[in-house]
């Protein structure tokens, strides 16, 4: 349980339009077992998936990454979230952006 506060609490290096993205505490979940993804924040390709560790592969039934690398978030999400995500991104850049 503390891994989960501590990747609650911790903090990417992230601007909406201007992503620096670091992969490096990824790699150190991923020891340990704990799913992990990223998704991008550049307004074109918004929701993609840039990286992900095989944990969360397993979680929703996937044997290898590339099966959900540069796809969109909303493939992993029942549908009642999914119909929505992508504008609440848009909208919620935007109020970032302000």
């Amino acid at each position: 349980m503390i891994k989960a506060k501590e990747a609650a609490n911790l903090r990417v290096n992230f601007e909406f339009n201007n992503v620096n993205e670091d992969y490096s505490d990824l790699n150190n979940y991923a020891q340990d077992g704990t799913p992990c993804i990223y998704i991008s924040g550049e307004s074109e390709r918004l929701g993609i998936i840039n990286q992900c560790n095989m944990s969360l592969c397993k979680i929703f039934g996937y044997t290898k990454k590339e099966d959900l690398l540069n796809k969109e978030v909303e493939m992993l999400m029942p549908k009642i979230y999914s119909d929505n995500h992508k504008e609440f991104l848009k909208v919620s850049g935007q109020k970032q952006a302000d």
